[in-house]
């Protein structure tokens, strides 16, 4: 048989029960929030200026342009350095190519003497388009999405 309920186990009980209540109810919301960056899963892409699209002459030898973007991980916001080819075969558009080589992200380079970007880490060859034409790389360079926008030339990162 149990036995008889006493006021101090009651007053025990009770203070334990409500002490648990405040814990989970101020608990919950502060969890919540600390997490809330991983849970929402928000576009982050943002167009980027490679500056006037005069600065690559059609039919010239790709360019290389050099970007500046904010880059965000969670709460933590920070600018980011990058570079890439621009190839440019008309007057009203333009090709982005990443600089990063498809088989082991080394950076590659255009060789105006041999007409195609060369990586320096195992020999892959690209075309103007980025296509591959010798070596190891599995896939052409990423190309990135590009507009021509009030005379400037724009990528879209992220």
């Amino acid at each position: 048989m149990n036995a008889p309920e006493t006021r101090r186990r009651f007053l025990s009980r009770a203070s334990g029960a409500l002490l648990g209540l405040i814990t989970v109810a101020t608990g919950l919301p502060v969890f919540a929030y600390l997490l809330s960056p991983l849970r929402r899963r928000q576009d982050h892409s943002q167009w980027v200026s490679l500056g006037p699209i005069e600065m690559y002459p059609v039919g010239a030898d790709p360019g290389r342009a050099d970007l500046e973007y904010e880059s965000r991980l969670g709460y933590r916001v920070q600018t980011e350095t990058d570079s890439a080819w621009v190839v440019r075969e008309s007057e009203s558009e333009a090709t982005v190519l990443s600089k990063r080589c498809t088989h082991l992200a080394c950076n590659v380079s255009w060789k105006s003497d041999q007409a195609c970007f060369r990586c320096p880490c195992h020999g892959g060859k690209f075309d103007r388009a980025g296509v591959v034409i010798a070596g190891p790389p599995p896939e052409p360079l990423q190309a990135f999405e590009s507009r021509i926008q009030d005379g400037e030339l724009q990528i879209k990162i992220g």
